[in-house]
């Protein structure tokens, strides 16, 4: 009985999978035809959909294809892609469509530097990185998540940076179970 429920979820998987190529391809075909006025007015939301569905390769070129086609990105859209790179562990295409981003005035958000800083945080070595977005936060005016801090916390302490690691904890506004968790592993990994 458990098979065949798992039959019926991977053929729902595959046609959503179909249906999803499909709207790619007509994205692509209406933008190909010039209808980039259409798309920004009228598929916000799906676009949104699409490329938080897409494998980072191809959510990455649609990306480039809306903004060839001068079809107006927003938020919503970088962090569907910044999403994907967390998926394949691509911490630099992460960091560069949220710089990406702020040079195409979309305003980063909460969530698209939260998921960043996780990128960021599972590379080796990343911890400058995430100290550099955990201070630009405010100049950005995005109000840090737990998440943010918890993986810039955890960034520094993976560096063995516990200093900085309790700098930052002292900086969030809020902590929660998972921020306290990272710091003491913070403290943990460096020997504290």
């Amino acid at each position: 009985m458990a098979l065949s429920a798992f039959a019926r979820q991977r053929k729902d998987l595959e046609w959503q999978s179909l249906r999803l190529r499909g709207e790619v391809r007509g994205l692509k075909a209406r933008l190909a035809a010039g209808a980039s006025e259409a798309l920004s007015a009228r598929a916000p939301r799906l676009l949104t959909v699409v490329l938080a569905a897409l494998p980072l390769l191809e959510a990455l070129r649609l990306l480039r294809a809306l903004r060839h086609h001068q079809v107006e990105t927003n938020a919503f859209h970088f962090t569907c892609v910044i999403a994907a790179c967390g998926t394949v562990s691509h911490w630099w295409q992460a960091l560069q469509l949220l710089q990406s981003a702020e040079e195409q005035e979309v305003a980063p958000t909460a969530v698209s530097c939260a998921g960043v800083l996780s990128v960021c945080e599972k590379a080796t070595g990343r911890w400058p990185t995430c100290l550099e977005i955990w201070r630009s936060m405010p100049k950005w005016q995005v109000n840090p998540s737990l998440m943010a801090l918890s993986s810039a916390v955890s960034a520094c302490g993976k560096g063995l940076q516990w200093d900085l690691a309790l700098q930052t904890f002292s900086s969030g506004t809020v902590h929660d179970v998972v921020s306290y968790s990272s710091m003491i592993s913070a403290c943990g990994e460096s020997g504290r």
